[in-house]
């Protein structure tokens, strides 16, 4: 049974630790945040969280955030979600990959133009691991998903950047390799 710890950010899956897709992403060097201060990081990251539940909770049935901010944010998705016919099957569900030991939680899994695809939200600027991260999470899936893409939210607006590089796949597993001889945690 897989379980997530939301406090200490770790995935157990039947009692035992495993890594999650961004660990591993992290563990291998691939993405790097070491020159940006620990403060505008944690100021970064808690409005991104802030975002991802107000999306989440949005495509839940729920209602738009009171939070200016927020709104104009969930309204940036709410356009792509019109915009693009999108379906999902799962918001923000943790997943397990059997074969290789690893969980993590896509953002969104569902039908985009009637594409069976796997979204990650993103509020920052793009860059090249974010597709490292949503071939992580297409290999969830035992049929692996075909279409994958990071949707950049602004407020009121957003960006697509769909993920087509196959090498993306082979890049994850060898970060997948990096972190376990590496012995990281």
């Amino acid at each position: 049974m897989l379980k997530f710890d939301a406090k200490a950010h770790t995935y157990t899956y039947n009692g035992k630790l495993v890594p999650s897709v961004t660990q591993i992403i992290s563990a291998a060097g691939l993405s790097d945040y070491s020159d940006i201060p620990a403060s505008i990081l944690k100021v970064a990251a808690d409005v991104g969280t802030d975002i991802h539940t107000a999306c989440a909770e949005f495509d839940r049935g729920g209602s738009m955030p009171k939070n200016e901010l927020l709104a104009e944010y969930v309204q940036g998705w709410a356009k792509f979600v019109r915009d693009f016919s999108a379906k999902w099957q799962y918001v923000e569900q943790f997943r397990y990959n059997a074969r290789y030991g690893y969980a993590g939680t896509p953002d969104r899994l569902g039908y985009v133009n009637d594409r069976w695809t796997v979204i990650d939200i993103k509020t920052g600027a793009p860059a090249k691991w974010h597709r490292v991260q949503t071939a992580g999470y297409a290999m969830f899936s035992t049929s692996n998903i075909p279409y994958r893409m990071a949707v950049y939210l602004k407020p009121g607006g957003y960006k697509i950047v769909e993920h087509k590089d196959k090498l993306d796949e082979q890049v994850f597993l060898s970060a997948l390799t990096i972190f376990k001889f590496k012995g990281a945690k």
